[in-house]
């Protein structure tokens, strides 16, 4: 049985220029207003963006309290899909605008990771910044609050992003979560691609939180969604770009065979096979330097939290065309983020002979299998 009787556990988070307060337990929410109060200084007015399809009562207890803490509270719903668009920031600027909302104002984002991610944007845009608070309402949400996806413009998905785009305050609360099947398994894929940028300490822990993950445990929920946010915010906080390309790791393999198969492949699934085909190239790039548990330890992670092989016909010369193209796209070199040892990510350049070697070997291990009977089938 989940053990429910966690209560807060608290966490300095970096973030570039800055750093970000996470509080995560089941009674967070308790005291909202007063945190966003301390952090925001004078309480003016709360702009609460929020989801159509939003808990009531969650909302009117967030109101409640930005009230009783002395802002004058304004709330405004969004749709739930479809968010992560440069229109969709132009509507929020122009209700921004409307309702005159300043620098000294304070943003609050109630919702999911398309949510969070144009109001991020927003925020850090609208007055050149805004206090920012995120209340996640699903775990993929959660695991990404310091690493938004970037929004898409009328013709290019995926391409737009602005500096500063980090929260203030983070409340993660696991009785709010309104997660699908595909949302709670993005945000464990997250966990993992995070621990294999973090440490070998980390990845030891997600490796032994896995059955309690499972069994939907409030504390190791808490903890191991603090271990993730952490571990991205160093990340993207890191000096060295090299460091930084670390929050990519997996992806531009995932990408690339999203891109190749269309709509019919889950992101998570594709997120899961891109960090086992990463890993596996990290170690044929690291060479004698190679640390071959790394791919051991995550494989095991993965396949104890769900994450099952892909099936799938595919050719080679066409993955790699299409992580190509995906690659291209944001950046002038083909490069990979791929794990050199236990909590080294590094961004590397590829032959393209090991990328073709290593390219055939998955097609082929994920070909549908011929059963032995259709060997001696005639025609």
């Amino acid at each position: 049985m989940a053990d429910n009787s966690f209560t807060v556990l608290r966490q300095s988070i970096s973030v570039p220029h800055g750093a970000c307060a996470l509080r995560a337990g089941t009674s967070v929410l308790g005291d909202f207003g007063k945190q966003l109060r301390i952090v925001a200084g004078r309480p003016h007015k709360a702009f609460l963006l929020h989801h159509e399809s939003a808990d009531a009562d969650v909302l009117e207890d967030l109101r409640r309290q930005l009230t009783d803490a002395g802002f004058e509270a304004e709330l405004f719903a969004l749709a739930d899909e479809g968010l992560r668009r440069l229109s969709q920031a132009e509507v929020l600027y122009n209700e921004l605008g409307n309702r005159g909302i300043t620098s000294d104002d304070a943003l609050v984002l109630f919702g999911n990771a398309e949510l969070l991610a144009v109001g991020l944007f927003v925020g850090a845009s609208w007055c050149r910044g805004m206090t920012l608070a995120v209340i996640p309402t699903t775990l993929e949400a959660a695991t990404e609050a310091v690493t938004p996806e970037p929004l898409g413009s009328a013709h290019y998905a995926d391409m737009v992003s602005v500096q500063g785009a980090h929260p203030n305050l983070i409340f993660f609360n696991p009785e709010v979560l309104q997660d699908s099947e595909e949302t709670r398994m993005r945000g464990r894929a997250t966990m993992v691609a995070s621990s294999m940028t973090d440490s070998k300490e980390a990845i030891e822990r997600l490796a032994g939180r896995c059955q309690a993950l499972l069994d939907n445990d409030v504390e190791a929920l808490c903890r191991q969604v603090s271990d993730c946010i952490k571990a991205r915010g160093l990340a993207v906080s890191s000096s060295s770009p090299n460091v930084r390309q670390g929050v990519n790791y997996g992806r531009t393999f995932a990408e690339g065979l999203c891109a190749a198969l269309g709509d019919e492949l889950a992101w998570s699934a594709a997120y899961a096979e891109g960090l086992r085909f990463e890993s596996r190239l990290g170690v044929s790039v690291a060479g004698n330097d190679a640390d071959i548990d790394v791919v051991f330890a995550q494989d095991g992670i993965l396949a104890e939290l769900g994450f099952d092989e892909l099936t799938l016909s595919l050719s080679a010369e066409e993955l790699i065309e299409h992580m190509k193209q995906v690659r291209f796209k944001r950046s002038r070199r083909f490069q990979f983020s791929l794990p050199l040892g236990k909590g080294r990510v590094r961004l590397k350049a590829v032959e393209d002979d090991l990328l073709m070697e290593h390219a055939r070997a998955f097609c082929l291990s994920r070909a549908p299998r011929v059963a032995p009977t259709d060997l001696y089938t005639k025609e």
